[in-house]
């Protein structure tokens, strides 16, 4: 794959390809935002609703993890 850039569609900066995630729906099969943008939106979501996570860990115990 070639270098290039893209814009991000959140942040509007333009940054190397491989600062997006990959999307094979998208014509260039990449994320509209970039990773960084994504991780913040993650990071509020997750502090806007803590019931998720524990209600999706109960209805997934395959998935949790002995520590």
């Amino acid at each position: 794959m070639e270098d290039y850039n893209k814009k991000c569609g959140k942040c509007g900066v333009e940054k190397p390809h491989t600062e997006f995630n990959r999307h094979k729906a998208n014509k260039d099969g990449l994320q509209h935002r970039c990773k960084s943008c994504v991780k913040e939106l993650n990071k509020q979501y997750r502090l806007s609703n803590p019931e998720y996570g524990k209600l999706w860990l109960q209805s997934n115990p395959n998935y949790s993890r002995e520590w």
